[in-house]
């Protein structure tokens, strides 16, 4: 049986950048003039974002796009149920924090 060559998806990734690159930008020009007055700095919400979103996400990347598909799809029953239980969270009264006018996080 021969190896099985990884290839990788340009085109994806592509996609995945330009929509990163997009999602910074609108972060940038709906924060500026809010970091600018509470923290004199115009770009502290996208260095937040930066340090605490995607540099993680991106090392995350890196290390899950190693394992092979054929290792979560053993798991799928567990992932399933994880995912499911975080979903069904919201529903468990008095877990979270309320904010302003009600909304809860």
């Amino acid at each position: 049986m021969a190896a099985i060559q990884k290839k990788t998806d340009y085109i994806f990734l592509a996609y995945v950048a330009v929509l990163l690159i997009f999602g910074l930008i609108m972060l940038m020009s709906a924060s500026s003039a809010i970091g600018e007055s509470r923290f004199g700095d115009g770009f502290f919400y996208i260095k937040r974002q930066l340090l605490y979103g995607v540099f993680p996400g991106i090392i995350a990347f890196l290390i899950l796009a190693k394992i092979p598909y054929t290792y979560y799809k053993k798991k799928l029953w567990l992932i399933y149920g994880i995912m499911l239980a975080t979903l069904m969270a919201v529903f468990i009264p008095g877990l979270g924090s309320t904010l302003g006018a009600g909304a809860r996080s």
